[in-house]
């Protein structure tokens, strides 16, 4: 392959223009050191491959129509770019376009539209069917890629985009389904304005729900109706409360509860949105099943119908034989 499109390398454009942003925010999150230095060499790579496309004085308000002066094609060697990256560069682009049919369908759910609203949905409207039909045309190189897995930024889970994909916020603004559950708080009660332990028990449930499904995300500090409340009032239930009082607490009742071997499954992290901390906890299909220790008892959960839902010990031990083909 000698040259690109020059519609498939607007494409990537836009898609470096849509995370950017997002992964110069998470490498100042708390992570490791290394998936740190994988994040910055991405941003690195992602500014020097936009610099380059930028060289051509791409038009990127309509990425299928050709302005005037802009070349049909673009030779591979002006871009410096091998087939690895052209792979995770049109898997960067399938995250786009399932980020951008996300932001459609929350604003076809809306009742009313402000005027604002309505030229981002057709915006939005006129931006995905090209892009769908690219990834839909055996001509194209999308077509090619449209099977391989979206891409996945270090240092994320990928039952944390199972669905469609989605950021943090987005996740938020999308609403609970069936991999994503929204809590206020891990112990703090806001209706009795109290600590409460009966909170942590159903952090705990919604975890093994997501353990014995197919994964999903947890994120504690934004109630059931979206709105982010942190997790700083948590903090305060402890002496010298902090992140890493919050998450050892957290750690904690997962081993009481579901057992040490599950936390190879489960990734806990901080986040701020909107100047409040919030803990998002990825969490991917457990190897085996997984059950809740409930003083003496065992209880087994599943994630449906946008929460967690128990099972009896017979209907466990069918689904058991189905999801995980014992």
């Amino acid at each position: 392959m000698g040259e690109l499109f020059t519609t498939t390398v607007k494409y990537y454009r836009l898609a470096i223009n849509e995370f950017l942003p997002y992964l110069e925010n998470i490498v100042n999150e708390e992570l490791t050191k290394e998936t740190k230095e994988e994040i910055k060499d991405l941003i690195n790579d992602y500014k020097d491959i936009a610099k380059k496309i930028d060289r051509f004085n791409l038009n990127l308000e309509d990425p299928n129509k050709f302005y005037d002066n802009e070349p049909y094609d673009i030779p591979l060697n002006e871009l410096g770019l091998n087939d690895e990256v052209i792979k995770d560069l049109s898997a960067l682009v399938l995250r786009m376009l399932n980020i951008w049919k996300s932001k459609k369908e929350k604003l076809e759910k809306k009742n009313y539209l402000t005027e604002s609203n309505k030229i981002t949905y057709y915006k939005l409207k006129n931006l995905i069917w090209p892009l769908e039909a690219c990834f839909n045309n055996e001509q194209t190189l999308f077509f090619k890629h449209r099977e391989n897995d979206v891409f996945i930024f270090p240092g994320e889970s990928n039952s944390s985009h199972k669905k469609i994909n989605l950021t943090t916020k987005e996740m938020i603004d999308s609403g609970e389904d069936n991999f994503i559950e929204l809590k206020s708080s891990l112990r703090w009660d806001y209706s009795l304005n109290e600590v409460n332990k009966k909170l942590e028990y159903a952090i705990v449930k919604s975890i093994s729900s997501f353990l014995n499904s197919e994964g999903g995300s947890l994120i504690i500090g934004v109630d059931d109706k979206g709105i982010i409340v942190g997790i700083e009032n948590d903090y305060k239930t402890f002496k010298n409360g902090n992140f890493d009082v919050f998450s050892l607490k957290l750690i904690n009742n997962i081993n009481n509860f579901l057992g040490k071997e599950n936390h190879q499954f489960i990734d806990i992290k901080k986040e701020t949105i909107e100047e409040r901390q919030i803990c998002l906890i990825n969490i991917s299909k457990a190897n085996n099943p997984v059950y809740l220790n409930n003083n003496g008892n065992e209880e087994f959960f599943i994630r449906a119908s946008a929460s967690s839902q128990p099972l009896s010990m017979k209907e466990a031990h069918i689904y058991i034989k189905s999801h995980w083909v014992i």
